[in-house]
């Protein structure tokens, strides 16, 4: 199960996903498949067996950096789709795609 909440810790969707070792892509819809306002959301994967909840684990997201201002609190990614998280956020970068 994709769990999406908001900066606030707010339950913003709930989703199945298939059991894959391929790479998904969240659509950014609430539980009704209606589009979430812009801003940032913190992805978890829930595994149940039945009723019981097992784990909870944080899921890796990547979006492609447009910007990287040095500011008085330090390093900010501006990323694409207007997003911006301190540097030090960031705990894996990958090769893009030249494009």
């Amino acid at each position: 199960m994709l769990v999406a909440r908001e900066a606030a810790g707010t339950l913003a969707a709930r989703e199945e996903v298939p059991v894959t070792a391929g790479a998904y892509q969240w659509l950014g819809g609430d539980m009704a498949g209606n589009p979430l306002p812009a801003g940032p959301y913190r992805l978890t994967v829930e595994s149940w067996n039945g009723d019981k909840q097992l784990t909870t684990t944080p899921v890796q997201s990547y979006a492609r950096i447009t910007e990287a201002r040095n500011g008085p609190d330090g390093v900010t990614l501006l990323l694409e789709g207007g997003i911006s998280v301190k540097a030090t956020d960031v705990t894996a970068l990958r090769a893009g795609s030249a494009g």
